[in-house]
């Protein structure tokens, strides 16, 4: 499979077409997906339908309930989300951060281990020319960091959740929440890349130790990750499609002026992936 090498080790492939990708190729894209992190491919137009279904060749996608399902999924697709501003299908609320303003560095839901699937899945549907998302290598990251601090974190766990008014300023339908039984804050996936689950704003420290401290790793990690070095920078265009780590990537979208722009998401695992 033919593929370009972008910034922060992230990837795009060519001559490839996710509406027909056969298991061989599925596995493909997987293996490079975890070796890489970010797989990036244009010009692929996927309906929600295309969405789903792809999905399901690569893992168990994220389903949602009665109600999460009108508030901001695709009509009559269950799995499939809308990031978008207007009125859902029922005419009721916006979909998933329908705002303007930046939405800072996260990953899908770090606090629900248990339930979170590790691949973000998303498609550029219709008037996304020219805006921006990120995403920060935290394996790159996590290699560069002195022996001394990677043995220090070795076996910490962190804990997760989400604040208002941290990544996002304009999102009030969850509540504050936080998961203190911890979670594991170096991670290896299944190429045996090696790295952080440090999405900044989500994280609150480390299980047992004290406040200082944590505040101390926590900005230090901060100012080493987040370098641009570690950054890859992306563009979309209609027809994009991004396949993106939720271990060890962390992401954020650029303010824009959303306007009609359609991004649609899908979470999902690797289970199908030989």
């Amino acid at each position: 499979m033919k593929y370009n090498l972008l910034d922060a080790n992230a990837i795009e492939l060519y001559d490839v077409d996710f509406k027909s990708l056969s298991t061989e190729e599925v596995n493909e894209i997987a293996h490079l997906y975890f070796k890489h992190l970010v797989v990036v491919s244009r010009n692929q137009h996927l309906t929600a339908e295309d969405m789903m279904r792809v999905a399901n060749q690569f893992g168990v996608p994220e389903y949602f309930d009665a109600e999460t399902q009108l508030q901001r999924a695709a009509e009559n697709v269950n799995g499939v989300q809308r990031v978008c501003k207007g009125t859902n299908p029922d005419g009721t609320a916006r979909g998933l951060f329908g705002h303007d303003e930046e939405l800072g560095w996260h990953a899908n839901r770090p606090s629900a281990e248990n339930e979170r699937k590790p691949i973000i899945f998303l498609s550029a549907a219709h008037d996304c020319n020219g805006s921006k998302i990120s995403w920060a290598n935290m394996a790159l990251a996590y290699e560069d960091l002195d022996q001394e601090v990677k043995d220090y974190l070795e076996d910490k766990d962190g804990i997760y959740g989400f604040e208002p008014n941290t990544y996002t300023q304009s999102f009030n339908i969850w509540k504050p929440h936080r998961n203190d039984k911890g979670q594991r804050f170096i991670r290896v996936n299944p190429a045996g890349v090696k790295g952080m689950f440090f999405p900044y704003y989500q994280f609150f420290g480390f299980k047992g130790v004290d406040a200082e401290t944590n505040k101390h790793y926590k900005e230090m990690l901060f100012a080493h990750s987040y370098q641009d070095k570690y950054c890859y920078h992306h563009s979309y265009q209609n027809g994009d499609i991004i396949m993106g780590d939720q271990w060890l990537t962390v992401h954020r979208r650029h303010a824009c002026d959303l306007g009609n722009r359609m991004i649609y998401r899908v979470s999902m695992d690797w289970s199908k992936i030989k």
